[in-house]
């Protein structure tokens, strides 16, 4: 669908109920005296949390329970461009124009670990898989890559686990560097293709087909694609211009919806 001032008149009024806001207050607490713009923000299941990324490069956990801040996220080098909670609510990814994919501890806002970095430039677009095994992810290089993110969490914390026991008894050197290596080959991406001819601005799993993808280009195409191994299915066209964002029906996995720049 294309986007556009609505003509729909609603009786209805909106008011606010509450916000959230990193700016930087001045002495009166009145005004701003630095402003941050919002660039990406997720929110969890449970309805409990809410994750926003901004333009100084941070990411903020809120509790939307108190609504107060629960801790600032630090690790990105460029702009944060997408945040997705995975669907048990235990990971919160993230991507940016640093080339990065981190995964962090929902709980406690600790880093989990950095995937290898894969894509060529910024990485734009994210979607979990509905059991939360699988992360996709697309970038300005225009490919499409998916990982297991799971059992590379998993074994991230078993290698820090385990070091930590190495630092202090030696013993443990010889498992630490085992559990290293499983763990590098853990976190490599289990397919990749090239998605698209240009930039790759979103991606969406069927929620109730686990291996159905469906991405979209800057260059205006829609795709629809096997995430296990990588086959095209279709491609649409109908948009004039950039397809900004995608997204599949929960109810009904062959109904996609789009949106462009016209």
């Amino acid at each position: 669908m294309g986007c556009g001032a609505s003509v729909f008149k609603s009786t209805s009024v909106w008011n606010r109920k509450f916000h959230l806001s990193s700016n930087v207050p001045d002495e009166t607490g009145e005004t701003y005296q630095q402003i941050f713009p919002v660039w990406a923000i997720a929110v969890t299941r449970n309805q409990r949390q809410l994750a926003s990324a901004t333009s100084d490069n941070r990411i903020s956990l809120w509790c939307l329970v108190t609504h107060q801040l629960l801790a600032p996220l630090i690790g990105h080098a460029d702009t944060i461009w997408c945040l997705s909670y995975s669907p048990d609510d235990m990971l919160l990814a993230s991507s940016s124009a640093d080339g990065t994919v981190r995964l962090w501890e929902v709980s406690t806002g600790l880093p989990v670990m950095i995937l290898p970095r894969n894509h060529a430039n910024w990485v734009w677009s994210m979607a979990w898989s509905p059991d939360g095994a699988r992360l996709a992810t697309g970038g300005s290089d225009a490919r499409i890559l998916v990982w297991d993110a799971h059992e590379a969490a998993e074994a991230a914390s078993r290698v820090k686990e385990i070091s930590s026991r190495a630092a202090m008894d030696p013993a443990w050197a010889q498992a630490a560097a085992e559990e290293a290596e499983k763990a590098s080959e853990l976190s490599q991406p289990l397919t990749f293709w090239q998605g698209h001819e240009k930039s790759v601005l979103s991606l969406a799993f069927a929620p109730s087909e686990t291996r159905m993808l469906v991405s979209c280009g800057s260059e205006g195409s829609i795709a629809v694609w096997d995430a296990d191994s990588g086959n095209l299915d279709c491609r649409m066209m109908g948009h004039i211009g950039q397809v900004n964002s995608v997204d599949v029906s929960p109810s009904n996995s062959e109904l996609v919806a789009s949106g462009g720049e016209d």
